[in-house]
């Protein structure tokens, strides 16, 4: 808006001296569609009056005027609703945002447990080849390996260093547990 100013408008051979603070080409425009709407109505219905054809086109400024501030209140609805399922959105993400990081976090510690259990895998795996090279000793339950009769002192003899032979010799027939292959405790 800006100074007051005279601007002055013809509508259908009238003048209309007008003082404003809008621009001076915009109240011009203003004029014109006035005017254009007055010849619209009356081409449309000749017989007319200069003070009908104004009326009939007030009539419908104000039918466009009506339709557009109904527009404008469903707009607002709209973009008020927009707003809050774009808040809601928002918040959503951030969840998601939060399960995701916590997921990564998962994975990793997963993938770090994954890691150890080959590594365990792979151990176990050179003990299993290990003791396949060498069939004559066996695990004790303390995990410790035993070479089950080399030097005689579970059996009293031995030169055959494997669990069923120490089992045999054995006075009573229960199983010493310290003899059981590493393999039964694991398998």
């Amino acid at each position: 808006m800006g100074k007051e100013k005279k601007v002055t408008v013809n509508i259908a051979g009238q003048r209309f001296p007008l003082i404003t603070d809008e621009r001076e080409d915009y109240i011009l425009q203003l004029a014109n569609m006035v005017e254009g709407k007055m010849k619209s109505v009356s081409f449309s219905s000749p017989k007319l009056s200069r003070d009908g054809c104004a009326t009939l086109a007030a009539l419908d400024f104000c039918d466009m005027l009506e339709k557009e501030r109904y527009e404008h209140t469903r707009c607002k609805s709209e973009n008020k609703k927009l707003r809050l399922e774009l808040k809601n959105a928002e918040q959503s993400k951030e969840a998601l945002k939060i399960e995701l990081d916590e997921a990564k976090k998962k994975a990793e510690l997963l993938a770090k447990e994954n890691e150890r259990l080959r590594s365990d895998a792979s151990h176990l795996i050179a003990q299993q080849k290990k003791r396949e090279l060498n069939p004559g000793k066996t695990m004790l339950s303390s995990g410790r390996i035993n070479k089950g009769t080399e030097n005689g002192k579970k059996t009293g003899e031995g030169s055959t260093g494997n669990s069923s032979a120490v089992k045999s010799e054995k006075s009573d027939d229960k199983e010493d547990p310290r003899q059981y292959s590493f393999f039964k405790y694991f398998l």
